[in-house]
């Protein structure tokens, strides 16, 4: 009797232990597929800028005709670019979050790109940093929509972008980067504004 209260005691540990290791699995799966989303969408942004393509564009030459691009035109699509970051298993797992195909709305969100500041950063009016004035300080936490990107400023070796602010329109050039390395902005995922009264 006393063995099998040892024994119970045993399996009951040994079930928990299983339930909390499928949980962290579970939960880890799904960070991987948020990752392997962004980077396709990412791939998918870098592809119609490249091309010249307009979100429109982009969805009407993938879609078919459909009303959402096949996950297999995607597959297709990214297989065929030379230089895609993204491995077979990162592929399948975005794939798999668009079992039921990418709408028109998600192509139009993705050739969208935004950034959040981390630290303070000028917004300045020129590319080149000694040649532009400051428009305003962005603050910590605002968001920018990102007009043009992959720009140097020749003179200082700055990574610049060219942005819009959300919170008041005003576009202009940002330092991404600074020279030690440290970051002013990290990627993030398009506002969307709720309205509880009008």
């Amino acid at each position: 009797r006393n063995s099998l209260v040892k024994l119970k005691v045993k399996v009951g540990a040994m079930e928990n232990r299983c339930k909390k290791l499928s949980q962290q699995l579970r939960s880890a799966r799904a960070d991987l597929s948020l990752q392997a989303e962004e980077a396709l969408l990412k791939t998918l942004r870098i592809f119609a800028r490249n091309e010249g393509l307009k979100a429109d564009e982009l969805f009407k030459k993938l879609s078919k005709g459909e009303s959402a691009i096949k996950p297999e035109h995607l597959r297709e699509l990214v297989e065929r670019i030379p230089d895609a970051q993204l491995k077979a298993p990162q592929l399948d797992l975005a794939l798999d979050r668009f079992s039921a195909g990418l709408s028109k709305l998600a192509v139009l969100e993705l050739a969208q790109e935004f950034q959040k500041c981390v630290k303070e950063v000028a917004l300045t009016t020129s590319l080149e940093v000694k040649d532009g004035k400051t428009v305003r300080k962005l603050l910590k936490g605002e968001v920018l929509e990102v007009l043009e990107v992959g720009r140097v400023d020749t003179a200082t070796g700055l990574s610049r972008l060219r942005c819009r602010a959300i919170i008041d329109q005003k576009e202009g050039w940002v330092t991404s980067q600074g020279n030690a390395g440290s970051s002013f902005l990290s990627t993030c995922r398009k506002p969307y504004f709720c309205f509880d009264e009008e």
